[in-house]
């Protein structure tokens, strides 16, 4: 959504698509991914020497922070499972949290009942990847990034397989979202989103690299 929408709106997005992973108590799938989210980072020496003498409290914020920032570094692969969570995400949520989370004003609360409502496979998915850009951004792992030629012919293949009729309509909210109804927010997220993982791996590479960057 940032290429037409600019990072003043998918910059708000971003910052909140990775609440804090872990659960004091784990009860539930989201709970119990999470907590396996921290176990494995115990074992990474770079987050062990970062965290020494946290809290809790403190692992909750740094981890976040990292998952943002880290999320730029992430693989092609972790990129391409995060398009496909986002596309899960909204099509789960009823049109004001799906519009709250693409305005980039969801509560945590929130963003964690679009997270509950996937299935065990894609919930585990975007836990991969927010831990892998914990990974990266504590490694220092450098950040790819596509050309301008790449960037337009991956926007144009993804508007290629909007219907036409729908075309107008998507560019004119994608360009004004804050003026528009939470419905349409939400169906131009949903169509973009939908259609951006039938695109080729490259592709959709491209625009959830520059998603994120």
């Amino acid at each position: 959504l940032a290429w037409w929408v600019g990072p003043q709106y998918a910059g708000p997005f971003l910052e909140q698509v990775a609440p804090p992973l872990f659960a004091s108590t784990p009860t539930t799938p989201y709970d119990r991914a999470s907590l396996r989210v921290y176990e494995r980072l115990a074992q990474v020496p770079e987050w062990q020497q970062r965290t020494r003498s946290f809290s809790r409290a403190d692992k909750d914020k740094l981890g976040f922070e990292l998952s943002q920032k880290g999320s730029a570094r992430l693989d092609d692969e972790s990129l391409q499972s995060l398009a496909v969570w986002l596309r899960e995400a909204l099509a789960s949520v009823d049109a004001p949290v799906c519009a709250a989370m693409l305005r980039g004003t969801a509560t945590p609360a929130q963003l964690r009942q679009a997270l509950e409502k996937l299935d065990p496979a894609s919930l585990e998915a975007y836990m991969d990847a927010s831990f892998n850009a914990i990974v990266a951004e504590l490694k220092g792992i450098e950040a790819l990034k596509a050309t301008p030629d790449e960037h337009a012919a991956a926007a144009r293949a993804l508007l290629e397989r909007v219907p036409k009729d729908w075309r107008s309509r998507l560019l004119m909210i994608l360009q004004m979202p804050r003026l528009r109804s939470d419905e349409e927010v939400c169906w131009a997220g949903r169509t973009v989103t939908y259609y951006v993982t039938s695109l080729s791996d490259r592709d959709q590479r491209v625009l959830m690299r520059a998603i994120v960057q």
